[in-house]
């Protein structure tokens, strides 16, 4: 009993550090796509699952939708990008 006990904390704890670290990259890559002035006049959605990042929403350019994917390439922890971002002049 007390080991099945054991398991089911482990695999919730490790489903946190997951979810957790999901969070922080979607946070980061906020953060750094307020800071790039490439991406200026940008409305881009971030989702994060399993460190697969979904980039969502509109771009100036194609310039700037390659800029975000490489920024989100780059990012610690991420192992995939999808990138479906849009690109709308303004």
């Amino acid at each position: 009993m007390a080991g099945a006990v054991a398991e089911k904390g482990k695999e919730a704890a490790v489903a946190t550090a997951a979810a957790a670290t999901d969070g922080w990259i979607t946070t980061k890559l906020k953060a750094k796509f307020a800071d790039e002035s490439a991406l200026e006049g940008s409305d881009i959605n971030v989702d994060t699952s399993d460190h697969v990042v979904r980039l969502r929403g509109t771009v100036p350019s194609r310039a700037a939708k390659a800029r975000a994917a490489l920024i989100a390439r780059g990012t610690e922890n991420v192992a995939r990008v999808v990138n479906q971002l849009v690109v709308k002049r303004m």
